[in-house]
């Protein structure tokens, strides 16, 4: 009985392990299949990139495209997605979705929906959903360090540090509408340039020059210019005196900020700037010599009651701005008298003194004032004009008619007397010492060419004599000679000493004249005759 027992336990002891092994067998062949099948599905799943070859970065704002890739056989409907800039409080990262239309993006989530074939899940391969956009919040340049994570998708994008230029700081527009520089192609300005002047003179433009350029600066970097009546910056002129309105507006466009330069631009000769008179007189006194601007000096003859000319001096300056100092017009003495008229430029830069020598007669004395048909006009001490003939002149102004007769005074074909320039007589005695100086050059070049010719003609028969005297040497040595040979010797003799009493005779003439150079040349030539003799 015991034994019936103990051989039914192992019976029932070995079904139940045979049982408990089947289902071990069963859950390890089902682990088994499930292992084998998730292990593709891991090693296959979608990953995030940036594509760092088309990243963008200025203004403070660096932006790179986001990819997603999916491997074949993965259905992958929508990816979450993540960012932080390391803690940085002055940087924030975000996304922004493609510009694809199947590309669908709601609370950092981005999926993918095709309208043409309904498919929900991303294509195999590589897919730009949209951008990482990170923004640098400071006013400098700057290295950042960011990471994207997904808990769908494994993500490459960690810890990467990247450098972020500086943030765009939006700048108020400026209201400053004056300029920093302003000139033109030709001319000179006055006064020189000053932003807050307004208003200038262009001179120095010749007269055949008809346009100019006109070029600048805006103060505040920035502006709006305009020229009245001008095409572009091209400014064509008229001759003489052209207006030309600069308008300047300012960056923020507000009109109240408009300024306007105004440029007076003279093309051509103008008395503009200049520090000489355009025209002197006084009166019915005669100023000697005529005026001319160029002149600065004068002589002026006054009746003996005459002790100022204030009253009666007239003068334009050729720029009526100039400023002018007069001096020692009136008080005269009798005799000499010096006054001055002193011209000062605009620009302050030129100065021209005009001296006027304002002789104030005695009682005795006269001013001659013309000569003509034997009849002397002239002004008396108290400035009345008479006129006399020649002989009633004589008796009563002796001195003054010897002036006439002695050509101390001159008269041009009219008769009126000609009172020379203060430097004429040393023009005068300047243009005497160049004629002399090229008298002397041309009584050397002609002394140098007589002394030239007359050396010519003497050696040049001399040679002759010398060849001639060979010729007698030789001829005596071979023996006798023909008489047709005596003939022609005689003859050559002949010849020589008529040459001789020419060039004599020559001499003898050109005795009579006294320049050194003459003589000199007449000693030569007399001891040339006695050479002659002594070949002879």
């Amino acid at each position: 009985m015991l034994l019936k027992k103990n051989e039914m336990f192992v019976r029932i002891t070995i079904k139940i392990e045979g049982y408990v092994m089947k289902k071990i067998n069963k859950i390890i062949i089902w682990g088994v299949t499930i292992l084998a099948v998730s292990l593709p599905m891991c090693a296959e799943a979608a990953t995030l990139k940036l594509d760092n070859s088309k990243r963008t970065n200025e203004k403070g704002v660096l932006k790179f495209p986001l990819i997603v890739e999916v491997k074949e056989g993965e259905k992958l409907e929508n990816v979450d997605v993540d960012c932080n800039c390391g803690g940085d409080l002055d940087s924030e990262c975000k996304f922004e979705k493609s510009s694809d239309g199947s590309i669908l993006f709601k609370d950092k989530i981005f999926g993918y929906y095709d309208v043409t074939t309904s498919q929900k899940t991303f294509p195999p391969g590589s897919t730009e959903i949209g951008y990482l956009v990170i923004n640098n919040n400071l006013a400098s340049q700057r290295s950042i360090t960011f990471s994207v994570t997904s808990k769908k998708v494994k993500s490459e994008i960690e810890n990467n540090t990247v450098s972020i230029t500086a943030k765009e700081v939006e700048r108020e527009k400026s209201h400053d509408a004056t300029l920093k520089s302003l000139k033109l192609s030709q001319g000179t300005m006055t006064p020189a340039f000053n932003p807050n002047t307004y208003e200038y003179t262009v001179y120095n433009i010749a007269d055949t020059i008809n346009s100019v350029n006109l070029t600048y600066e805006c103060n505040a970097g920035q502006c709006d210019l305009q020229v009245v009546g001008a095409s572009g910056r091209q400014i064509r002129l008229q001759q003489g005196e052209n207006r030309v309105e600069v308008v300047v507006g300012s960056e923020a466009g507000d009109d109240a900020d408009t300024k306007t330069y105004i440029l007076n631009v003279i093309r051509g000769e103008s008395g503009y700037n200049s520090a000489k008179l355009a025209s002197l007189s006084f009166g019915d006194y005669t100023l000697t010599p005529a005026f001319k601007s160029d002149v600065t000096e004068y002589n002026l003859t006054v009746p003996n009651n005459v002790t100022s000319v204030v009253n009666v001096m007239k003068f334009e300056k050729a720029d009526e701005k100039a400023k002018e100092t007069l001096n020692g017009f009136d008080n005269f003495i009798v005799g000499e008298n010096k006054a001055t008229i002193t011209i000062d430029n605009v620009n302050g830069d030129e100065t021209v003194t005009y001296t006027i020598n304002i002789t104030r007669m005695n009682d005795t004395d006269i001013e001659v004032l013309k000569y003509k048909n034997n009849e002397i006009t002239f002004r008396d001490s108290d400035g009345i004009q008479v006129t006399l003939n020649e002989e009633d002149f004589k008796k009563q102004y002796v001195d003054e008619w010897e002036k006439i007769e002695n050509n101390t005074y001159n008269f041009d074909v009219d008769g009126n007397i000609i009172i020379e320039s203060p430097d004429s007589s040393d023009k005068k005695e300047e243009k005497k010492k160049k004629n002399n100086t090229w008298l002397i050059i041309v009584i050397i070049v002609v002394g140098l060419i007589i002394i030239g010719v007359s050396g010519f003609f003497i050696f040049k028969k001399k040679k002759p004599n010398d060849k001639d005297k060979n010729d007698s040497s030789n001829l005596g040595d071979k023996g006798d000679i023909t008489e047709e040979e005596k003939e022609t010797t005689e003859a050559s003799e002949i010849d020589e000493e008529n040459v001789e009493e020419e060039v004599i005779k020559e001499q003898k003439n050109k005795e009579n004249n006294t320049m050194d150079i003459d003589e000199a040349l007449v000693d030569l030539m007399s001891t040339r005759k006695y050479e002659f003799k002594d070949e002879d």
